[in-house]
């Protein structure tokens, strides 16, 4: 099965994304219209270099949307999800951020999959005021930003937890190649490969298939710290695998993205059910609504601190072999 998902995913990736993206657009134009309609943004790289994680993202979200819909706790309103292509470019994020903005039925966004396009779309959001969640937290730098939760832990608590975990391992520090900011994904391939050092560390970048692919040849060891699990790697992770796997038949092998993406359609979802249960929504209402929510979902607990990220975010760190899945070495928090 796994080869057939391998098989089709190279044939058919430039027309998939997009009967994706109209498959929801169109199922969002049926239904009664005297029901309140609000809707989830996504924003993901669904063609390019980066697809793998837009096809982690796009699954993962319909089908916590869909299982939220059979479950019924939808009462007296609906929620669609939009998604919109950034093909993994800044430039095309700020585009398509901009486009999502605009509409009003819009309540909340999740995004960009990468660091770099989500900060580079960053300001339209906060202009707007249109609440977004995230998945690193390279892509706000550690600033106290209104609006915006981020799924991650900061830069200053992945590098303390790293250091004291190498430490406690005899691992000099001299012997290490660190990413100390996200980049383009052949930018950081490149960097590693002339750095000469014995042990490479980077950040959740490193997880794509295209950086393995790239560091295939390198003599030495590839490890990332990241707050992205692998299904297989969480406790309910795998029954999620296999549900996700049967949501549809074009869905390839879920990667780091799945899980987060599930939790924060998941979170969203709760967010407009509060908000719309205290009386007419507005974005503000469902932003406080998410600030305030106290949700355990598949990656764990998820609570935001006064500056948006998830306190006691997970990390994890892994290394690749020359599988096709990183290696987990330990969760380390």
């Amino acid at each position: 099965m796994k080869a057939h998902r391998t098989t089709f995913r190279q044939r058919a990736r430039s027309i998939s994304a997009i009967l994706i993206i109209l498959g929801i657009l169109l199922a969002g134009c049926v239904g009664a219209n005297t029901t309140p309609v609000y809707r989830i943004g996504l924003v993901a790289p669904f063609e390019g270099r980066y697809r793998e994680l837009g096809y982690d993202m796009i699954y993962a979200a319909r089908l916590a949307l869909r299982e939220s819909l059979t479950a019924g706790t939808m009462d007296g309103y609906r929620v669609e999800l939009v998604a919109y292509d950034d093909s993994g470019d800044p430039q095309q994020a700020t585009r398509q951020a901009r486009a999502l903005v605009a509409d009003p039925a819009v309540l909340i966004a999740i995004g960009h999959a990468r660091a770099e396009t989500t900060h580079s779309a960053l300001p339209v959001y906060l202009e707007s005021g249109l609440p977004l969640i995230v998945f690193e937290s390279e892509a706000v730098n550690s600033t106290v930003v209104s609006g915006v939760f981020i799924l991650d832990a900061t830069p200053e608590e992945k590098s303390d937890v790293l250091g004291a975990y190498l430490e406690a391992h005899g691992t000099a520090a001299t012997s290490i190649y660190r990413v100390e900011t996200a980049t383009d994904v052949t930018t950081t391939a490149a960097l590693a490969q002339a750095s000469g050092a014995s042990l490479y560390v980077g950040d959740s970048s490193w997880g794509t298939h295209q950086f393995h692919e790239l560091t295939r040849d390198l003599p030495t060891e590839r490890w990332f710290l990241t707050g992205a699990a692998w299904p297989q790697d969480l406790p309910n992770g795998p029954e999620f695998r296999e549900r996700l796997l049967a949501s549809n038949q074009y869905v390839p092998e879920p990667g780091p993205l799945a899980a987060l993406t599930y939790d924060a359609v998941r979170l969203a979802l709760v967010a407009i059910a509060r908000a719309h249960d205290a009386g007419s929504l507005t974005r503000t209402q469902v932003r406080e609504a998410l600030g305030a929510t106290d949700f355990n979902g598949l990656t764990g607990p998820v609570t935001f601190d006064a500056s948006g990220f998830r306190r006691d975010a997970p990390l994890y760190l892994y290394r690749w072999t020359e599988e096709e899945i990183p290696l987990l070495v330990e969760q380390l928090r």
